[in-house]
């Protein structure tokens, strides 16, 4: 997958994990400051594989179809960025 089309795929799924953020904010209770999210949706078997190579240290957001909430466990801790030189 094009990392255009991924981004363009996983900002779906970032919008309705705002939106569920917004009605139920306790749910946000669990990811750390400073955590990497990394969705990985039932319904797109092509996005989560292409996902899958950024789980390293990352929160699994599980996607459980089209329009629901998305909702999340911590798995580990956030993703340490590489050093800009």
């Amino acid at each position: 997958m094009e990392r255009g089309e991924q981004f363009r795929r996983n900002l779906k799924h970032t919008v309705d994990f705002l939106d569920a953020a917004i009605d139920e904010p306790d749910k946000l209770a669990s990811i750390s400051d400073g955590t990497s999210v990394v969705f990985m949706p039932d319904d797109d078997a092509e996005l989560r594989t292409a996902n899958t190579e950024l789980l390293a240290g990352a929160v699994a957001i599980m996607v459980p179809s089209p329009g629901v909430a998305a909702t999340g466990t911590v798995t580990a801790p956030a993703i340490t960025p590489p050093a800009i030189s």
